[in-house]
């Protein structure tokens, strides 16, 4: 999958949280600003990330939440 700068660096920060608990697995949640990081489009980003199926969002997009796609992504 051809990602972004800025969608690749949303899901490096998925993989450092990911780790520190033990590994990606679905439904793992960040809030928005965890993923905030100077320079980042995060809007884009993640409405990217959300429209290829490897994140979902809450209604009000505050959280983001890994899929299985994501968490194949993630393993890989």
């Amino acid at each position: 999958m051809d990602l972004s700068t800025d969608e690749r660096a949303v899901l490096q920060r998925f993989a450092e949280k990911t780790r520190m608990a033990g590994g990606p697995r679905l439904g793992y949640v960040l809030r928005r600003r965890a993923v905030s990081a100077g320079g980042l489009d995060v809007d884009g980003a993640l409405a990217s990330l959300v429209g290829k199926g490897l994140l979902a969002a809450s209604e009000s997009g505050d959280f983001v939440f890994l899929t299985q796609q994501g968490v194949d992504a993630l393993s890989a």
